[in-house]
């Protein structure tokens, strides 16, 4: 990932003042690695860097705090499609946010779309789907389009909050890359599209099985896949170009995570290296977990490089390389 933030830094001519916004950091690790990535290798970006996180738990941004100590981050205990930050040249990077945001579950039976939302069987005292009127913010191309792709009566997705999102992100950027990783599909495949909608239930990061309104509400984190393609339609709406949508095994690949694991390897004893790591033992769980990443069952996972038109106007000789590939 510090990779591919430098090139976009490059591409931009190197400015004195570079923003990186991380918007849900989770713990805080990826911060810490990419910090310390740049510090080590980029050395002139690190000093220009302003790395900034969004987060809106005031829980998580103390756990964040602890982990991250004093490497001169600056946090915004907001949401991600409400933080009010603008007049930005950089990155804007999230890993797993849009899979938080809520959905609307909406179908069309007979000509007429319908919401689906939860309601209570009383005699039987258990929750259970019911049909309800169209949420007005819904009547919209952007959301019910998708309809049209899908059998009838085959629930989707409609995320108001993902689109505030990208549009959001759009007024922040004066010129940068959005860069997002998350579990979803690039495309709606009619065939599978009630499986590719489906809610996804977790608890403890397991996923569980069976029928959502059966666990106990509050008990478990209900979350969905992402629909890349709508996510790559709410920001070309407002200028936000869509460099790549790839699996994230082969963005980490686009972005040099191959020869990382060279350099590991190679540098196994050089003492800054070692520094940089912690301690020896690191170096085995760094490889396994580099392996990991780029292994088949992450092939569910998409990373989507968005960029504003601007970054090619600041600086017209230079590119993206490890995004585009001719690096």
């Amino acid at each position: 990932m510090a990779r591919g933030i430098h090139d976009v830094w490059v591409a931009l001519g190197e400015p004195s003042c570079f923003d990186v916004v991380e918007m849900g950091a989770g713990t805080g690790i990826m911060a810490n690695h990419i910090i310390d990535r740049l510090r080590l290798s980029y050395p002139e970006l690190a000093q220009a860097l302003q790395y900034q996180i969004v987060e809106v738990s005031e829980a998580m941004i103390k756990k964040q705090q602890h982990t991250t100590g004093d490497r001169g981050i600056v946090w915004h205990q907001a949401s991600a499609e409400d933080v009010a930050l603008s007049g930005m040249m950089g990155v804007v990077i999230s890993n797993e946010l849009p899979d938080t945001f809520p959905v609307h579950r909406i179908k069309r039976i007979g000509g007429e779309i319908i919401e689906v939302g939860v309601g209570i069987d009383r005699a039987n005292k258990r929750l259970v789907e019911v049909d309800m009127k169209l949420d007005p913010e819904l009547y919209n191309p952007f959301y019910l389009s998708v309809l049209d792709t899908v059998p009838e009566g085959v629930v989707v997705n409609a995320s108001p909050t993902l689109r505030h999102w990208q549009h959001n992100v759009a007024r922040m950027l004066d010129a940068g890359s959005v860069i997002t990783i998350d579990y979803g599909f690039s495309s709606v495949d009619p065939a599978s599209a009630q499986r590719q909608f489906a809610p996804r239930l977790y608890q403890s990061g397991r996923q569980m099985r069976g029928d959502i309104l059966e666990y106990l509400p509050g008990e478990y984190d209900i979350t969905t896949s992402v629909d890349f393609n709508a996510l790559r339609e709410a920001g070309n709406e407002v200028g936000l170009s869509t460099i790549l949508c790839e699996t994230q095994p082969n963005l980490l690949r686009r972005l040099g995570i191959i020869q990382e694991s060279e350099l590991i390897r190679a540098t196994r004893w050089w003492n800054p290296f070692k520094e940089y790591l912690g301690r020896t033992a690191l170096f085995s769980s760094h490889l396994h977990d580099i392996n990991t990443l780029i292994s088949p069952q992450y092939d569910g996972f998409l990373g989507l490089v968005q960029t504003k038109t601007a970054l090619y106007q600041v600086s017209p000789q230079s590119n993206i390389t490890h995004f585009t590939g001719t690096d």
